[in-house]
């Protein structure tokens, strides 16, 4: 509660892009993350927002296989119950 709950437009994330980096060998993806936001005709823009409809940066993001998930779920304590999926 309490924030400004006003609708400005359109904001639209992006999680991922088709030039993102993986390295196989670290099995790490360098992902894009962004947010954009499209304003509406009219619409009044938040104090030190003007003139900003964006941001966008690269996270570097560790992918985990199934059988190194299991293992690490076994060192913690966990036991898996059951596996979805390919």
């Amino acid at each position: 509660g309490g924030g400004d709950e006003r609708e400005y437009g359109e904001l639209k994330i992006v999680w991922g892009d088709d030039g993102d980096d993986f390295d196989p060998i670290a099995q790490v993806r360098r992902f894009t993350v962004g947010l954009e936001l499209t304003v509406e005709d009219g619409a009044e823009v938040p104090e030190g927002m003007e003139g900003k409809s964006g941001v966008r940066e690269v996270v570097p993001m560790r992918l985990f296989t199934m059988q190194e998930i299991d293992a690490l779920a076994r060192c913690a304590g966990f036991m898996v119950a059951d596996r979805h999926g390919a």
